[in-house]
């Protein structure tokens, strides 16, 4: 019988490559979503991440729970579904409960996206069930996004918010799913937290430098202003959002080594993250 994962809110783009990574290992794939549509699983189930209603009963019989936390920025909403995810998890008896971040947080910040965070890892911590804690840098795939992706294949521009000379250890969805895969059964290392990415940490000038030799053209960074980055972004997801994420990267004005990590994370999780340039040459981009 195979063992099985549950993934609450199962839609999105790094939920679906943590779903495909159990599966490819043999295991059975339950998710939750509010309307129960079915998503990257094996079955979906109605559930309620606020209220915490039909949680367990999705949960009942899995072996372990991962939680990638939303992009929701209503006051207090992420510190509540990992609190509601939490309580679910130990009363369902789960192994482990794998929390995703989904973000690398700011330990220092007293308020915004980190402090509501930092919450939200509190709120896991105090659980009953087992868990390990994730906290990954930036996603390699936000290059293939529509607000990235065109800039990039037709003015051969780069545009990101980072500071151009920040090192950064680019993630992969793929490589992340590895991550939760090994924080979800390696033995050992329960009660745990990671600050995961590549194996490089890369400028965005180095990050250009690699695009430019896939494309075969020259690619240029450009740094979008925080203040333009932030209004595209409430524009996506509404207000505060764009602010919220924003601080993230202001952050690497006064610490610009914040988004780059030890290697040493990876071997203790016994993965081996995939490089930029191996990222790059799987991608059509746009051929």
């Amino acid at each position: 019988m195979s063992k099985i994962v549950a993934l609450p809110a199962i839609t999105g783009a790094q939920q679906s490559a943590i779903a495909a990574r159990f599966r490819d290992a043999g295991w059975s794939v339950r998710g939750t979503s509010r309307t129960g549509a079915a998503g990257p699983a094996e079955a979906t189930h109605r559930a309620d991440l606020d209220t915490g209603e039909g949680l367990e009963a999705a949960f009942a019989g899995a072996d372990v729970a991962v939680l990638t936390l939303p992009q929701d920025h209503r006051p207090g909403a992420v510190a509540r579904i990992a609190a509601t995810v939490a309580r679910a998890a130990g009363a369902s008896g789960l192994r482990r409960l794998v929390l995703n971040i989904a973000g690398t947080l700011d330990e220092d910040a007293a308020s915004g996206l980190s402090a509501d965070l930092r919450e939200a890892r509190q709120a896991v911590r105090e659980g009953a069930a087992p868990f390990v804690v994730l906290q990954p840098t930036v996603f390699m795939d936000n290059l293939l996004a529509p607000w990235s992706l065109p800039a990039i294949v037709e003015q051969g521009v780069l545009a990101y918010p980072a500071p151009e000379a920040a090192p950064i250890s680019w993630l992969s969805h793929r490589s992340l799913a590895d991550y939760v895969f090994a924080a979800a059964t390696a033995p050992d290392v329960a009660g745990q937290e990671f600050r995961i990415g590549g194996p490089e940490a890369l400028t965005g000038l180095d990050v250009c430098a690699r695009l430019s030799e896939r494309l075969g053209r020259s690619i240029r960074y450009e740094r979008i202003p925080l203040e333009g980055f932030a209004a595209g972004i409430d524009q996506a997801f509404g207000p505060p959002a764009g602010q919220r994420i924003a601080s993230l990267y202001a952050r690497l004005e006064s610490e610009p080594s914040a988004m780059a990590t030890d290697l040493a994370t990876s071997d203790r999780l016994g993965v081996a993250p995939e490089t930029f340039a191996a990222f790059v040459a799987r991608q059509s981009w746009g051929r």
